[in-house]
């Protein structure tokens, strides 16, 4: 299918007010086919309410597990699309995860709450409990960056709906929010060269650009939720505390991501551990997803940095992909007019094919910067049609059953060691729906702190009952 020429001519020709009247970007059928596979896709058990991060019925060794990160995601969208029922019964079950990994929301003070707390592991089963086999190790690894997003959840959360809950609830949810944040930024603060937080506890304490960014962002958020119109009930003591802490997070992750940016126009990786001979990674490969969520997190906020890490991203990462061919595009005459060919990102400069996450997160990159500088308009705007159509295109063949991870029929490779499959995925299916749904409204940025005004959630439920 060949690029909406609408959208093309509006990006290249026209100012972006003309454009959002012109076309209209939020997709609501994406929104709604994400919503329903997120229906889809929650479990329901005794220990709470949570997304698989894959598709449930898949019998793979990952598949039925609940990852932080997607489900922190999963809250985020819920909230976006006004289904506030749904996104409390999961902030309910990662509060009560919370507790169970040593959390005391019954203590008055912040040092006393995470005393015996390290934060959430990486995934659970259904059932909220560390999974066991294989994955075990990774699995109750407690990572910066899955914490933080669960952190920004539980803020998206808090300013949308502080007025439907009392003083309580919205009190409980706000200091789950900064106690996530105070428990990296206690724990994980790295004192030597580059300083910034590291992504993990001992044995794997490097530092990452992805994660002081997601720590960044996270303290974004909590400078909204306790200097805002939120009624919260606590003492001054312990909101200056909070908010000290915020700021000092905002200093120390700007300052690393800050020093990450390379003499070649792009954010690097991170470093290595934190040692006191901390030094640069500049021997892995280079993610897509530093470029642009940078830009997304407002975590470099120089306007030369944002342009140029995107346009690396653009001309280093972006691809043709297929699900006609095992191997893709890549020993195939592809053309983006074809439709079963499309265009997305690689997760790095050694990936091997186009991963839908990283896809749906540039797009909204691209989307923002072209919103941002007029000079960016007619380099990006092809790139933006080719995005956007392709998304349009594979949500309309993937329909409720979600977005996958890769479109190739064996998966596709990040180049860091591990694999996405072509399976349907809960992050890339929040990112790629949130895109489409992107310039009409700024909080599908995950990392916006824009409150949504949208309402998605009971149109979605209605559609799926009418057909069924």
């Amino acid at each position: 299918m060949a690029p909406s020429r609408v959208f093309l001519c509006c990006i290249t020709l026209a100012t972006v007010v003309a454009c959002h009247a012109t076309f209209n970007p939020i997709d609501v059928e994406a929104v709604e086919l994400c919503h329903g596979y997120i229906s889809d896709n929650t479990v329901h058990s005794s220990g709470g309410t949570l997304i698989h991060t894959y598709h449930a019925n898949s019998s793979e060794i990952m598949y039925g597990l609940c990852d932080t990160y997607d489900n922190a995601l999963g809250i985020i969208f819920l909230t976006n699309c006004d289904d506030r029922i749904a996104a409390k019964e999961l902030i309910d079950s990662w509060f009560r995860i919370m507790t169970s990994e040593g959390y005391d929301p019954t203590k008055s003070k912040p040092v006393e709450r995470i005393q015996g707390y390290r934060g959430l592991g990486t995934r659970y089963n259904s059932e909220g409990a560390p999974p066991s086999g294989p994955i075990h190790w990774d699995s109750i690894q407690k990572d910066t960056g899955n914490n933080a997003y669960m952190g920004i959840a539980f803020a998206r959360f808090v300013r949308r709906y502080a007025s439907f809950y009392d003083h309580e609830d919205v009190t409980r949810y706000a200091r789950a929010a900064a106690d996530i944040f105070l428990t990296v930024h206690q724990n994980l603060r790295c004192p030597y060269a580059y300083e910034g937080y590291s992504a993990r506890y001992n044995g794997q304490n490097y530092t990452s650009t992805e994660h002081n960014i997601d720590m960044y962002a996270l303290a974004t958020h909590l400078l909204e939720v306790f200097t805002g119109n939120v009624q919260i009930k606590i003492d001054a003591i312990e909101k200056n505390y909070i908010l000290e802490a915020a700021r000092q997070g905002l200093a120390i992750s700007y300052a690393y991501v800050n020093q990450m940016f390379d003499s070649n126009g792009y954010f690097l990786i991170g470093c290595g551990f934190c040692t006191p001979d901390q030094k640069q990674n500049t021997f892995q490969p280079t993610p897509v997803d530093v470029q642009t969520w940078s830009l997304l997190a407002g975590a470099d906020y120089t306007a030369s940095r944002q342009a140029s890490a995107l346009d690396w991203a653009v001309k280093n990462t972006l691809s043709l992909d297929s699900t006609r061919w095992a191997d893709g595009c890549d020993t195939h005459n592809c053309s983006a007019a074809d439709n079963d060919v499309y265009t997305g990102f690689k997760f790095t400069t050694a990936g091997v094919g186009i991963q839908l996450e990283n896809t749906g997160s540039s797009t909204i990159a691209v989307l923002e910067l072209i919103s941002r500088y007029n000079s960016s308009r007619e380099a990006l705007g092809p790139v933006a049609a080719n995005l956007t159509s392709s998304l349009k295109r594979l949500w309309k063949v993937r329909g409720y059953e979600g977005m996958w991870a890769s479109l190739r029929p064996k998966g596709g490779a990040t180049g860091l060691g591990w694999d996405y499959g072509k399976v349907p995925h809960t992050a890339s299916s929040v990112y790629t729906a949130s895109a489409l749904a992107y310039v009409k409204d700024k909080a599908f940025n995950p990392y916006s702190t824009a409150v949504s005004q949208h309402s998605l959630a009971m149109r979605s439920y209605r559609k799926r009952v009418a057909k069924s």
